[in-house]
């Protein structure tokens, strides 16, 4: 799907990878649009974060089978941090992102229903914050430098998926 076309994606054509050899390189060369790039930093530094980071998962976001954002996850037993989240400039506005989030946030309310999920994102980046406050992110008044941490609201993610047109189609 070209960037012309902005249809927005359906559930079912999003899912979620483990990073491998199959699709690394494609995860790689992956960028967020040019206005974006101060905003994170590149895939190639947030893979080898996550190679050396202990407790880390990578997860290659996919449309139709096409790797096109990636996730990098931190966990410590009590918790989880998005570390990264990007979608390729090229399938923004499509729906992706959200439908990433919510896919990888169900799957976290089935396997771990009381783990806090924390994110953490430059405090200017006002869309990243209207798309995490819409998914049930809520602000914990903290920071880590010049990143604004939230923290999910189980409860209105709950609501959230109930409202939510692309997930009642997955049904």
């Amino acid at each position: 799907m070209e960037r012309r076309d902005r249809k927005h994606v359906e559930f079912s054509q999003v899912t979620l990878r483990y990073l491998d050899e199959s699709n690394w390189l494609a995860c790689v060369t992956l960028r967020v649009k040019k206005e974006q790039r101060d905003l994170i930093c590149s895939n190639d530094r947030s893979l080898a974060e996550a190679a050396a980071l202990p407790n880390s998962e990578a997860l290659v976001i996919c449309l139709d089978e096409r790797p096109v954002g990636l996730l990098v996850l931190l966990h410590d037993g009590l918790s989880v941090e998005i570390h990264r989240f990007m979608v390729d400039g090229r399938f923004q506005e499509l729906g992706v992102g959200t439908i990433a989030l919510t896919r990888l946030l169900s799957r976290f309310s089935a396997e771990h229903p009381n783990r806090k999920v924390g994110i953490k994102f430059l405090k200017w980046n006002q869309a990243a914050e209207r798309l995490y406050h819409r998914l049930g992110f809520e602000d914990t008044g903290r920071y880590d430098g010049e990143e604004k941490i939230l923290e999910l609201n189980w409860n209105t993610f709950c609501e959230m998926k109930m409202r939510c047109s692309c997930v009642k189609s997955s049904r």
